[in-house]
């Protein structure tokens, strides 16, 4: 059960930085578009790309179906 939460909880803060990541890339007006500087959007992408990588290496998946 523990496992299955903290896979979960990451999955959770990879679409939230996802999602983050591309409503700054629509255009200009629309929500927070185009407003998070630089050092923030890399962050983002890379936050989602090391918790996707932690998943499939098979360590942040519950194991459970």
């Amino acid at each position: 059960m523990r496992a299955q939460v903290k896979a979960e909880v990451l999955n959770i803060i990879s679409n939230l930085a996802d999602l983050s990541n591309a409503v700054h890339w629509l255009p200009p007006g629309f929500l927070w578009a185009g407003r998070f500087p630089p050092w923030l959007v890399g962050l983002l992408g890379t936050i989602s790309s090391l918790i996707g990588i932690y998943q499939a290496s098979g360590r942040g998946s519950s194991g459970a179906a």
